[in-house]
Formats: structure tokens, sequence, C-alpha cells
């Protein structure tokens, strides 16, 4: 439930991303365990559109894995701009406005 003029914010795994999780699967490297919902950027923001939805922003981080050698330096470089990257960046959030 939303009021009026109440944002909807949301993080979630961007789907681009899927096949790697499942190979990390396949691999048994991966250790989370929870339950998400892998989904594409381009798709919720249409389902936003055409939910009435205004004011839409979205942003990403991570552009590859943080456990790379090296990653933990230069992904705070790539996550400040992650309103332009987040289509591939591994999670991406929006807000909107109802």
């Amino acid at each position: 439930v939303l009021k009026k003029n109440g944002y909807l914010i949301v993080t979630t795994p961007n789907k681009i991303w899927f096949p790697v999780l499942q190979i990390a699967n396949l691999l048994k490297i991966r250790k989370f365990n929870g339950i998400e919902h892998w989904t594409w950027p381009s798709v919720m923001k249409n389902w936003l559109k055409q939910n009435g939805f205004s004011d839409i922003r979205f942003g990403g981080c991570h552009l590859f894995p943080w456990q790379l050698p090296l990653a933990k330096h230069l992904l705070p470089f790539f996550d400040k701009s992650g309103n332009i990257f987040y289509p591939i960046m591994i999670n991406y959030g929006f807000s909107a406005k109802k």
C-alpha cells in the first residue's frame, strides 16, 4: 500500500547477471541463500510508467563482482556513476512517486 504522493523505493539484482549467478551456484562458490527476484531495469521502468508512477530515478552499484582482485579499489569509482551504469550493474535500485 502506497499513499498518494508516496515513494516506492526498491533494490533488486539485475537480471543481466543471472547467468553468472547460475555458474557460481554450480561451482558452489556463492554463499548467499536468501530470496531474490531478478528483474530487468528496462522492464521495471516500463512497469512503473504503466502504473502511474512519476519522478522515477534509477541507480546501481557494482559494475562487476566485488570479490575480484582490486575490485574494492575500483568499484567506488564506478558506483559514483550508478545513475548511468545501472542497466549493466549487478544491483540496481529505484525510487518512484505514486
